[in-house]
């Protein structure tokens, strides 16, 4: 309870911070440079945009923190009461590093995109209202109303994008650590029933802490 108080707290803090230099930027602009880049995209940065950033500080320190302790201590235990078999392991960490790099990256480019999309739309949304006066006298709501659906589908567009590659990341993670586990499992059921000979509760208990390092990695991975 303490500590996730204590991380809601700085996460409200930080959000609150943020958007006050945001807005102290906004006022002190110049006035060409807020006719260039659109209050409606600045809007965006300065509510939606936060929120996003508040749900992604919340599960940083709310979550990834604490994941990051057990699979430290983990980790540490099972190397060493077993070093071998916690390097068997060990050896998909690279391939599960490569993957969050390719797929992060790919999301932070799906995710620039969407936001820049939104942000067309909150301006086209903008200037129908402020200017409704000016569509009702020319009768301009057909065009409006056409507009502002292709600026919706791009948003979709690109917000479909980036829910692909999230949605994909799970199971090509969830993969290549099944894979580690199967290994695992064959070199121990090898060391027991093989010229090894080693003892199965001693392997038990190293398996028992390597499954609870992979409970630690499966949320940070994803």
């Amino acid at each position: 309870f303490l500590y996730q108080a204590a991380a809601l707290t700085i996460v409200l803090r930080t959000i609150m911070r943020i958007r006050k230099v945001a807005f102290q930027r906004l006022i002190h602009a110049s006035y060409e440079l807020l006719q260039a880049e659109g209050t409606a995209d600045i809007l965006s940065r300065i509510s939606r945009d936060s929120h996003l950033l508040s749900r992604g500080f919340n599960a940083l320190l709310g979550r990834t923190v604490r994941d990051v302790l057990m699979l430290t201590v983990f980790l540490s235990l099972a190397f060493i009461s077993h070093w071998k078999l916690t390097l068997t392991f060990l050896f998909v960490a690279p391939l599960i590093l490569t993957c969050l790099r390719i797929f992060g990256r790919k999301i932070r480019k799906a995710s620039r995109r969407a936001m820049r999309a939104y942000g067309w739309m909150l301006s086209a949304l903008q200037e129908s209202t402020k200017a409704m006066a000016v569509v009702k006298v020319h009768n301009a709501e057909g065009y409006e109303r056409r507009r502002f659906n292709t600026i919706n589908r791009q948003v979709l567009k690109q917000e479909m994008k980036a829910r692909i590659i999230r949605a994909i990341s799970s199971p090509v993670i969830d993969l290549i650590a099944i894979v580690g586990i199967c290994i695992v499992c064959l070199v121990m059921g090898w060391m027991v029933y093989g010229p090894v000979g080693v003892e199965p509760p001693a392997l038990l208990k190293v398996g028992m802490m390597l499954a609870a390092a992979g409970a630690a990695m499966r949320p940070l991975a994803t």
